[in-house]
């Protein structure tokens, strides 16, 4: 049963995304043209208080604050990966690899996930109770991509043991036992790519020894004895310290090499136009002997593969002809003849392969939903499809791991769970836009490891989030279908159980009730959800809010609205629903609100004149006529650059618990401010973008980062879209 601990962040939810140019426009006039109680507070200083770069902390003074920000966990993000070791699989999921035992095909179980690193995982390679990843950072921004090292002798625990950075990042590892063969991402002016070879003897101490520029950008190596194949390219790495490039293979032969016999007789060879699976005899790379050739399915974009057993195995996604668009498909080609080889069988999936580790005849097969719009990094949810191919004509899927995705769309949390929502399209039906709810969860509060409990599919992108904890249900709000209900008291298995009825941008809940922005009525409206399964309308409140996002927090005789200014919603009678205060802030605009009977925490920025300053107020809630500013804080001011235009980011959104507010930032930064006190506020830390999302996004991507924050007891869950779902934790020195 779901355990809740009722309290100030249990009854509100998150999603925030406001257009701030049309904020500043809107607002300008705004603070002009309405009458009402002006809030009387002295203003502070304009004090100029910069963040500082990637990745560091924010302190006060000049002695480093008695509490920090750290990063708990990450979720979302594509599989590039996976690496098998006996009954231990290692898959990448975005920014970290799970520890997957697969001695169940049936029902594989993650037991263990590593730290965040700094860049979505693209390579793997496990010897010995060590995990090497290749870990991307593909526009240099981290400076921290590379090799990572980690000890995963204690599958459950595992630990960072190591790292080699490298300028460029990696793309991918193998691995002899002694040295690790690392192909690092591209060099935009050159086109090409490097070969790095690490001494691995100590993984705590991590040494390249040699290193190779290629032309075959960001293919996975493949190592038979003293030969390494990157792409097209063959390598000698018989003297570590000096390899060097021995030929390429070219036309028609020309391709990714994605396996080779441990005598490096033969080579497999992927090649394109048209697809096809190439047996090469390399005894002399000059001239390579075409040994048997056999063609592959056309609708399908080839990605990887792996040879085992007399099989390779051979993934991919479909294209825009296929019958399945947006779909994969491993085939199985049986080579027992290698003049003659053949395609066995094929296997179909929702989802696309883009690595595969062989097992005797057990297949691992990377699984990925979602948009490649942006460049198929952040955007996709990854996953590992258990294939049983025993019978290579018919092989199956005996088990499977699923995973959020990139486009976290709202959060929320009650206790030690958390819910949060995700939007999925498919890659060639962009229209076909669908969603998920994930349930995240710890059993000790303080769990440096939250992990995923349950799902449940939602049939349209989920704009906003609400959990109502008196009922252990959660209410999703959709672009264009209505609120549905769907029960979470477990939260290992949602199941949906009603529909509102009414379609709505925005929504809050509590007690029993719930309310909502109606931007198609232009209304508020009240739903009486004592039977989740029918819900039943109220009241509504013409309410104009044309195409702003208008977020909600819900207290128990009071719905607040931010739209620029401040509208409190008398929902004491929810039949008649009225509002019974304006607050408008002389010149500020107001983003987000956390409220409860007592307090409102407001986060808001300036206008005009007031240099891209931003507030955390605290307002006396039990004086609606006349309202005061209790105390407010100056926040650090954000000076960042991302994909060469420089921007002032903006207050997002707040949440409090306890004697801490979070307050996200749009540049994805989250501060925390100390609220014990309401009339002194003060900031404690400030903790940058997450690594990781700026590393894998490419340069033509808007960078929307955090759109929203989540507090409960002793952490904050942060969406980021795109970027995943990251959870925060305020530990003391």
């Amino acid at each position: 049963m779901l355990t809740v601990t009722q309290g100030r962040a249990s009854r509100r939810r998150t999603s925030v995304y406001v257009g701030f140019l049309s904020a500043v426009v809107t607002g300008a006039w705004l603070a002009g043209a309405i009458d009402g109680p002006r809030m009387a507070a002295a203003q502070q200083p304009l004090a100029e208080i910069y963040l500082p770069v990637v990745g560091q902390h924010w302190t006060t003074g000049v002695d480093a604050p008695e509490t920090r920000i750290e990063v708990a966990a990450q979720y979302g993000g594509p599989s590039w990966a996976v690496a098998v070791d006996g009954d231990t699989a290692y898959l990448g999921l975005g920014a970290t690899v799970a520890v997957v035992d697969v001695s169940d095909l049936d029902s594989p179980q993650v037991v263990a996930t590593s730290e965040v690193l700094p860049g979505v995982v693209k390579g793997l390679a496990a010897h010995h109770g060590y995990v090497y990843e290749a870990v991307d950072d593909r526009h240099q921004i981290t400076g921290q991509g590379g090799l990572h090292a980690i000890d995963v002798r204690q599958p459950t625990r595992p630990r960072l043991a190591g790292r080699l950075f490298m300028d460029l990042g990696a793309e991918g590892v193998a691995l002899d036992g002694t040295y690790a063969y690392v192909v690092t991402g591209r060099d935009l002016d050159k086109e090409t790519c490097g070969l790095r070879i690490v001494d691995v003897s100590r993984p705590s101490r991590l040494v390249q020894v040699g290193q190779l520029s290629l032309e075959s950008v960001g293919a996975p190596p493949v190592l038979s004895g003293d030969r390494l194949y990157v792409g097209a390219d063959v390598v000698d790495v018989s003297d570590r310290n000096h390899p060097r490039l021995v030929a390429s293979l070219t036309e028609p032969h020309r391709g990714s090499v994605v396996g080779a016999d441990d005598d490096g007789a033969h080579v497999y060879v992927l090649g394109a136009s048209p697809q096809r699976l190439f047996i090469l005899d390399l005894a002399d790379p000059d001239h390579a002997v075409e040994v048997g050739t056999v063609t592959l399915d056309d609708t399908t974009d080839l990605l990887w593969g792996a040879v085992g057993d007399g099989f390779a195995y051979v993934t991919g996604h479909h294209t825009g002809d296929s019958d399945i668009p947006g779909g994969g498909r491993l085939q199985i080609v049986d080579f027992s003849d290698p003049a003659a080889p053949r395609l066995a069988g094929s296997l179909d999936t929702t989802g696309a392969g883009f690595g595969v580790a062989v097992r005797g005849s057990m297949a691992l097969m990377t699984h990925n939903h979602g948009d490649i719009e942006f460049e198929g990094v952040s955007a996709l949810s990854g996953g590992m499809l258990v294939v049983d191919a025993s019978d290579a004509e018919q092989p199956a899927v005996r088990g499977s791991i699923e995973r959020p995705g990139g486009f976290i769309s709202a959060v929320d949390a009650a206790g030690r769970i958390a819910w949060f929502a995700e939007g999925r399209t498919n890659w060639y039906e962009p229209g076909n836009v669908y969603g998920r709810l994930w349930s995240l969860g710890s059993d000790t509060e303080g769990d440096p490891d939250p992990r995923i409990l349950g799902s449940i599919g939602l049939p349209t992108k989920p704009l906003d989030l609400a959990i109502d904890t008196s009922l252990g249900v959660a209410f999703t709000a959709h672009q264009r279908d209505a609120v549905l209900a769907v029960d979470v008291n477990d939260p290992t298995t949602p199941a949906l159980v009603g529909s509102t009825g009414v379609v709505a941008r925005t929504v809050a809940a509590r007690d029993h009730l719930l309310v909502a922005t109606e931007p198609e009525r232009d209304t508020f409206v009240t739903i009486d959800t004592t039977d989740p399964a029918a819900p039943t309308v109220l009241g509504r409140l013409p309410y104009e809010m044309g195409p702003e996002w208008v977020p909600i927090d819900l207290e128990p005789a009071h719905a607040w609205l931010a739209r620029g200014y401040i509208d409190v919603v008398d929902v004491g009678d929810p039949s008649k629903p009225a509002i019974t205060a304006v607050l408008p802030l002389q010149d500020r605009w107001v983003f987000a609100v956390d409220a409860d009977d007592e307090y409102a925490y407001v986060a808001a920025a300036g206008l005009e004149d007031t240099g891209g300053a931003q507030w955390l107020m605290v307002i006396d809630a039990q004086q609606l006529i006349w309202p005061r500013v209790l105390g407010e804080v100056l926040l650090p001011k954000e000076d960042w650059s991302y994909g060469g235009v420089q921007s002032h980011g903006v207050v997002k959104d707040v949440s409090v618990t306890g004697d801490w507010a979070w307050v996200a930032m749009s540049s994805g930064a989250v501060i925390l401010v100390d609220v014990a006190d309401p009339a002194a506020p003060r900031v404690i830390d400030l903790i940058d973008q997450p690594d990781y999302i700026q590393s894998t996004l490419p340069d033509t991507v808007w960078q929307r980062g955090a759109i929203g924050i989540q507090a409960a007891v002793d952490l904050a869950y942060v969406a980021y879209d795109p970027g995943g779902l990251v959870v925060l934790r305020a530990v003391e020195r």
